[in-house]
């Protein structure tokens, strides 16, 4: 962390000058040799020593943290172009020769190696009078980000002590030895992770440390023991004990018999007795004694090294069995690091199991938790259902909540109807909000938020003139509380008033925005919201529900039209069973407007139910079944957009699976429409289709089968289309296909389809396909359509 405040302190030049000499370089000379799988390297980072071996690397500090040179600004992303061709298209505008580019660049950013953001820039262009030209440019921070990167680091870390202990784990024999290569505050003491669980830790300390007491008496007997064949020197000992008492009785006889000589003994008598005395000494038991004092001392020497050499491989093994207990508690730990979603578990954990202050959050690592989010030009925000929903804002915006403060704003324009994709640059001109919210509680927690907005906002429908006049000014206030009832199951409730305009109340056409939020006679431009969500792990259950009521005069900025009454209500349950392998979601929901395309004064009383049901056995297909509310957008004569819903319904069936050493995989899709004339402007409804695709994956080459039957009013149309695609590693794909179709049994139309994908080194990815296809027109007639799509992709 010395680095980070270094960086954030000090100039860059300063910084990398530092950085620079820290870096973990080292000298060939500087390399000590323990054995022919053992290096022990001590470089000029702080007495970092680097252990290498023939499986890992593992570099080890004995003081501080080596730190290599960081760039202050690291930037890594991709640069994407595209360029789509469709000669007809009619869904939600009818247009010929429609051409669109879209150019973006996508960056992931770090600041000091620690901070991280992105940055995108985006710029869509087409020949369309119904699609808006735009350029937006976002930089944005995002607290989500920061925990990304702060659990990356811990679970590096992990990583790289595991790898480390692991390498003791599996070589205690390898830890002993470079403990005692003379290196110089080398010693290698068991890498403490951040885990709960110490009594891993002083379990493996008392288990090496058994080992290491018995390595040393093992190496002690060893050096002082006999390092010659026991048996030969047992033979020389008693060679040497023989030699030297019969020289000292042979020297004594000797004595005897020169002084019997010179007396009275004859000549033949001296042989007689010195065969005799000879005799004696050879078999005297005296002399064998000190041998075998030494075989009974090498064979005591040999039982002892025999008798440790079992203990230190039985310690071993007990080493290497409690490598599994260790490699368990790095799993458990990393499981627990991924679980954590939000600012406050990242923080509890932390002080929970990092025993190291000076590894804490630094200030800015601080500060930063407690942003939520900080965004500048294009940003998605979505703040509360009755004030800011899910709305594209151009301009700044914050979110953060350090303890118990929550503070929020935002300001800036917004795009034509929030989306900028069906309505052009001239309607709905000049919409922008400004909104500020601060509260008390967390905002994942227990809350209370005062909201105020203001801005204006498009009156979709209203008109197709380009002027001001599509726009109307708008201000609200509103307060909202969440309450959890236990950590998984909330309750919040949000009550908001907003200004109206002046044909609900002429009489007050003088009173200022603010004015008419607080004017508590009106009744119509209040609005209610409550919601509930419950998560049960006993059950695997969740479920979530809400509660709308929004008076006709209300105003805010959300993606339902202005100025309709709704009452709406959504229930929904998740389900999981047989172990997660049958999922159960049903929904039920009514009169619920949250797109801005709906035609004002449309009503809708229905209830729509929907109902997902999949079911997933492994070495079973996969089956799927679905039947939910389907929306579809189409513009009028007079340019006036609407939305139409109605029922659908889904099933789906795949499985993969090897036929001898072939992978296959086979999917089987039935969707059919539950709608009617009289909900959709197209003259075809009611319609099914049903799908069946098989896959051969081959070595190089993929062949895949389709094989599509649709009906449709006037319209029953048979397709078959044999696909192969064929890749040489990562640098070319190459696709083709033809199709063969049959129109009511009587017409055949043909088409297909070419793709192209080549990987250039230091270029990039280009990518080109081509698509001819038969697409039903307004005369109750299939027409063909060329589609044509060109992509270039560079990352950095």
């Amino acid at each position: 962390m010395k680095c980070i405040r270094q960086i954030l302190l000090f100039p860059i030049v300063f910084i990398s000058l530092i950085s620079y000499a820290q870096k973990s370089n080292y000298d060939k000379s500087e390399v000590k040799k323990i054995d022919d799988t053992l290096e022990a390297i001590s470089g000029i980072c702080k007495n970092g020593i680097l252990i290498r071996n023939k499986k890992t690397i593992g570099v080890v500090k004995a003081k501080d943290q080596m730190e290599s040179k960081i760039p202050f600004i690291q930037l890594g992303g991709n640069i994407t172009y595209y360029y789509n061709y469709r000669s007809y298209i009619d869904t939600p505008i009818a247009q010929h020769d429609m051409m669109q580019h879209i150019v973006q660049t996508y960056m992931n950013g770090m600041v000091a190696g620690e901070y991280p953001f992105r940055a995108t820039f985006t710029y869509r262009g087409s020949n369309s009078p119904f699609f808006s030209n735009t350029s937006d440019v976002s930089i944005q921070y995002r607290q989500s980000d920061m925990i990304s990167k702060i659990k990356s680091n811990y679970l590096e870390e992990i990583d790289s002590t595991w790898k480390k202990n692991n390498w003791f784990l599996e070589n205690p024999a390898k830890k002993f030895e470079f403990d005692r290569s003379g290196i110089k505050d080398t010693s290698i003491k068991f890498a403490y992770t951040r885990i709960r669980d110490q009594k891993l830790y002083k379990k493996f300390d008392s288990l090496y440390s058994v080992y290491e007491n018995k390595r040393m008496q093992l190496e002690n007997l060893k050096s002082k023991s006999i390092k010659e064949d026991p048996l030969q020197a047992i033979v020389e000992a008693k060679e040497k004990e023989l030699y030297g008492k019969a020289k000292e009785k042979t020297d004594s006889i000797s004595t005897n018999i020169q002084n019997k000589l010179t007396k009275k003994t004859k000549n033949f008598k001296l042989n007689k007795q010195l065969s005799f005395d000879t005799s004696l000494i050879i078999s005297d038991s005296s002399l064998n004694i000190s041998a075998d004092s030494l075989a009974k001392k090498i064979k005591r020497t040999q039982d002892t090294i025999a008798k440790l050499q079992k203990e230190v491989k039985d310690v071993e093994n007990n080493i290497l069995k409690f490598q599994k207990k260790f490699n368990d508690s790095i799993i458990l730990v990393k499981k627990e690091i991924n679980q954590i979603n939000n600012a406050d578990a990242l923080k509890e954990y932390i002080n929970n199991v990092d025993t190291f202050p000076q590894k804490h959050f630094t200030k800015t690592q601080t500060f930063l938790l407690s942003v939520n989010q900080i965004g500048i030009g294009r940003s998605w925000i979505n703040y509360s259902e009755l004030t800011v929903k899910n709305i594209s804002l151009n301009g700044f915006n914050i979110e953060m909540n350090p303890g118990n403060f929550y503070f929020a704003a935002a300001t800036g324009s917004v795009n034509s109807q929030f989306r900028g994709l069906i309505l052009n640059n001239h309607t709905a001109i000049n919409q922008y909000v400004n909104l500020f919210r601060i509260g008390i509680g967390k905002r994942e927690k227990n809350n209370v938020i005062l909201t105020v907005y203001n801005g204006r906002k498009s009156l979709l429908n209203t008109t197709g003139i380009a002027d001001s006049s599509t726009t109307q000014a708008i201000a609200g206030a509103s307060v909202q509380t969440t309450f959890y009832v236990e950590k998984r199951t909330s309750i919040s409730a949000e009550f908001a008033r907003s200004s109206y305009s002046n044909a609900y109340n002429p009489q007050q056409m003088d009173k200022a925005l603010f004015n008419r939020v607080m004017d508590f006679k009106m009744h119509s431009n209040e609005a209610w919201s409550i919601k509930f969500k419950g998560i049960y792990p006993s059950t695997n259950t969740k479920v979530e529900g809400y509660y709308n009521r929004i008076g006709e005069a209300f105003q805010s900025f959300t993606l339902y039209t202005p100025n309709t009454k709704q009452d709406a209500w959504s229930l929904r349950v998740n389900q999981s069973l047989l172990k997660n392998k049958l999922l159960v979601d049903v929904a039920i929901r009514k009169n619920d407007f949250n797109s801005p395309l709906t035609a004002p004064g449309y009503s809708n009383a229905a209830v729509f139910k929907s109902l997902q049901v999949s079911l997933a056995v492994p070495h079973y297909p996969l089956v799927s079944l679905g039947y939910y509310p389907t929306s579809q957008l189409f513009t009028a004569n007079n340019n006036t957009v609407y939305q139409s819903w109605y029922n659908t319904f889904n099933a789906i069936v795949s499985h993969v699976y090897k036929a001898g050493n072939i992978s296959m995989s086979t999917s089987v899709v039935y969707t059919k429409f539950y709608n009617s004339q009289s909900d959709t402007s197209f003259i075809y409804f009611n319609a099914s289709s049903f799908n069946l695709t098989h896959s051969i994956f081959l070595s190089t080459l993929t062949i895949d089968s389709k094989l599509t039957y649709t009906d449709q009013q006037d319209i029953r149309l048979f397709t078959v289309e044999p696909v192969v695609t064929y890749q040489y590693k990562k640098l070319l794909t190459i696709s083709s296909s033809f199709k063969w179709s049959r129109l009511n049994g009587k017409e055949t139309l043909w088409g297909g389809t070419a793709g192209l994908s080549i990987n250039v080194k230091k270029i990039g990815v280009i990518q080109l396909h081509y698509d001819k296809v038969h697409l039903p027109a307004y005369n109750r007639k299939l027409i063909p359509v060329d589609m044509g799509r060109a992509t270039y992709i560079r990352e950095f």
